[in-house]
């Protein structure tokens, strides 16, 4: 061994992490092809069941949305852009890294580089976990720890959001880890520059993977003084840390040349928030969290007429066979695979263990340096793209602490009954992160059918009628499901890479008026998207619209393009005026009497398009096209909240207790109070305001409308709002009430018992 490998484990030495294993052979699990071949099956079939779930999402965040929109060439153009304006060299790079899963737009090619993705980041935990322990049973018990609490969620998690750039990037780090571990085992300088330079490519995409660096010199490092040990570990790692520090000069010289103010990538010295995101942030990496954080969304989405009703016994209710079939394997495996990994030296495990907290703490570090990710979880937020990469830090962590007390007890009595509790509990555990990551899937399946049904509605003959310079109001489009919500211009952008023709699609009747101006005849259309919110059912209405849109919505024909489980419709419409009307469906008849609103049913089956269409007309009075409503199909516009209210600046996160609901304020704070109907409303907006003292005053302002002042907390205010079709009138809250003691926020008051009755406006009604 050359004068730069580290030194051989002796009695002498006493070093810290071993040397080359010739005293003891890496521990496996023999020569018997059929169990083996077991393992084997066992492993891919909870892999299915682990990723199954995720084989149809789609776009999960509007940076996803967004990346997928943009051609080689836009990316070309783009890439200098996000670099500069994040203050982020490496997005030189990492954009065209990102934009890898859209090159090719066809659904199967992007999943097919996600999930090697995210199947990469398993696999390279398993080789991180055998090269520091040298224990095979050891890194598949690792392994399956890895797999079953692997936990998704909306909040930007790398299961199923910014697919291939990150996991891949985990996966260089911790495979950077293993070929180190090699090296200091063996001293093949080839392993250490081949660790070095895919450390330096993991760092293309995030600076959190530059804190991982921290495993090298801790690797590294011998029990031999501190002069010798710290010559011994810079030998060791000089490769990974000159390509660090290149990329260190790289990022401060780029940021030196091109200012910022991305909040994401600023700094704000705050200790107590700072510690707030690596804690909420760390924590959520941990087995099951997602379990308990996510009861809202598994009851908005429970398959169970009675919704989720909490708990095991809420799980068990909605038992999956695949879930049966994962608990038996899991625990089948632990019991295997536990008592095997014991065989592991306990040095190896301690240097595991060293690596496992590294893996599990580094990543949130840069985010709780930055002040929006620190307001972040201020409002609540529970976790963020360095969960996912905690969380494999967090299995190898615990992974190793599970294996260590089973060394502890394995020669006693009780060595069986531990081996029994650990299979029981991981079992316990996988069924639980089951039940979470279906129900994340599952919601953000249904988010992304909707780009099913528009990519057919894209295609139709029906919108090849919209002519070049045409406007589509779609004021639906912009609902989204959870934080999949996308950007004003995203739908323009989306029809113009879809069709290659220019039409803007556009949410209010302002925007209308802006884009079509006085020649609006012949260019103005509508469309209504609405969804079943339990289902994966939605359709879509697209009319040529005629008149004044302002003095209500308007159209001779309309088509419905439906994606839907059920070929058996009720199908209710609005037809205008007080004259009797015939009403087509694809050229037949259904009724000649049509006046005020028509109920029709529409029976496909036997046709096996998807989705299939039809075209509704009506001679001679007009449609209502927002007025087309399925059966079974959720429609908020017409019957359900089509007036809302809106927590804007200055507001917290709703909190509650019970039935009680409140959202604390700033000094200043503002309501946004939106009709998301084609019809004028008035309403009455009705909340009780609670100042942080009895004497302090909020005034509550609206444009148009006398101030109202309370003179003593709590104080009860109604405001009254008249709105035209998708407009948002803002109610202004202004404070001189001290803030509260006691808590990180600046809370100076809180709303609370807030209602809202809502009907026709008067000017619509007469």
């Amino acid at each position: 061994m050359d004068d730069e490998a580290l030194p051989s484990m002796s009695d002498d030495s006493q070093a810290l992490l071993p040397g080359p294993p010739v005293a003891t052979a890496p521990t496996g699990l023999g020569k018997d092809a059929g169990l083996i071949l077991s393992i084997t099956v066992a492993f891919l079939i909870v892999t299915a069941i682990v990723v199954s779930p995720f084989l149809t999402t789609r776009y999960v965040t509007q940076d996803d949305s967004q990346v997928a929109l943009l051609s080689w060439r836009e990316l070309w153009r783009s890439c200098f852009e996000s670099a500069r304006v994040t203050g982020r060299v490496y997005f030189l790079l990492a954009s065209w890294f990102g934009w890898i899963p859209y090159a090719v737009d066809h659904f199967v090619y992007f999943k097919a580089v996600q999930m090697i993705g995210v199947l990469g980041n398993f696999l390279a935990l398993f080789y991180v976990s055998w090269k520091l322990t040298h224990s095979r049973p050891f890194a598949l018990f690792a392994l399956l720890v890895g797999l079953v609490t692997t936990q998704a969620r909306w909040e930007h998690n790398l299961v199923t959001a910014f697919p291939w750039a990150f996991s891949t990037s985990l996966t260089l780090a911790m495979v950077a880890i293993g070929l180190f571990a090699e090296y200091v085992d063996r001293g093949d300088k080839r392993k250490r520059l081949l660790s070095a330079c895919f450390f330096f490519l993991s760092l293309f995409t995030y600076e959190s993977f530059l804190l991982y660096a921290i495993a090298f010199p801790l690797l590294a490092w011998t029990r031999q003084g501190i002069a010798r040990g710290t010559a011994t570990m810079v030998r060791a790692v000089w490769p990974h840390a000159l390509l660090g520090g290149l990329f260190v000069v790289a990022y401060v010289g780029f940021r030196l040349a091109y200012p910022t103010a991305y909040g994401g990538n600023q700094m704000r010295f705050s200790p107590a928030a700072m510690f707030a995101v690596w804690k909420t942030f760390g924590r959520s990496a941990l087995p099951a969290t997602a379990f308990a954080d996510q009861t809202g969304l598994f009851d908005e989405f429970s398959g169970s007429y009675s919704g989720y009703v909490g708990g095991l016994l809420g799980v068990l209710k909605e038992m999956r066979v695949e879930w049966v079939i994962l608990v038996i394997l899991v625990a089948l495996l632990c019991w295997f695979l536990l008592p095997r990994a014991t065989e592991s030296q306990g040095i190896r495990l301690g240097r595991a263990s060293i690596v496992g907290l590294v893996m599990a703490s580094v990543p949130q570090i840069p985010h709780a340096l930055a002040p929006q990710y620190q307001e972040w979880v201020a409002l609540g937020v529970k976790s963020h793209v360095p969960t996912y990469l905690a969380g494999f830090g967090v299995a190898l962590l615990l992974s190793c602490a599970l294996t260590a007390v089973a060394r502890a007890v394995r020669r006693r009595v009780g060595g069986w009954g531990w081996t029994a509790c650990v299979a029981l509990g991981l079992a316990y555990i996988s069924l639980l992160t089951a039940f979470s990551n279906f129900y994340v899937a599952k919601s953000q399946t249904i988010a992304g059918r909707k780009w099913d049904l528009i990519d057919a509605v894209l295609r139709s003959e029906a919108f090849r009628s919209v002519p070049d310079g045409g406007v589509l109001l779609a004021p639906s489009w912009w609902h989204g499901v959870n934080i999949m919500q996308v950007l004003p211009d995203y739908w323009t952008r989306y029809v113009r890479k879809n069709t290659g023709r220019q039409i803007q699609v556009v949410r209010t009747l302002p925007a209308l008026r802006a884009a079509c101006g006085d020649a609006c005849e012949g260019r103005a259309f509508f469309a209504k998207y609405a969804s079943e919110r339990r289902a994966a059912n939605q359709y879509v209405a697209l009319a040529p619209l005629e008149g004044d849109p302002e003095k209500g919505l308007a159209a001779r024909m309309v088509d419905v393009f439906v994606l839907s489980d059920n070929r058996w419709l009720s199908m209710f419409f609005a037809v205008r005026g007080d004259t009797d009307s015939t009403v087509t469906i694809d050229g037949v008849p259904v009724t000649d009497s049509a006046k005020g609103g028509v109920w029709v049913p529409v029976d496909r089956r036997g046709q096996h398009q998807a989705p299939f269409s039809f075209r509704i007309q009506s001679q001679p009075e007009a449609l209502d096209p927002d007025s087309v409503v399925l059966s079974d199909y959720l429609d908020g516009d017409r019957f359900v909240g089509s007036v809302r209210a809106l927590f804007g600046d200055g507001f917290y996160g709703e909190e509650r207790s019970g039935a009680a609901k409140w959202n604390w304020a700033q000094e200043q704070a503002t309501l946004i109070v939106r009709n998301e109907s084609s019809l004028p409303r008035e309403a009455t907006v009705s909340l009780v305001v609670s100042g942080t003292a009895p004497s302090c005053h909020v005034t509550l302002e609206q444009a148009g409308a006398k101030a109202s002042t309370s003179d003593r907390s709590p104080a009860e205010h109604s405001v009254t709002a008249r709105m035209g079709p998708w407009e948002d009138r803002e109610i202004h809250f202004k404070s001189d009430c001290p803030r509260a003691p006691g808590d990180p926020r600046n809370l100076r008051f809180n709303v609370h018992s807030l209602r809202i009755s809502e009907k026709l406006s008067s000017e619509r009604q007469q």
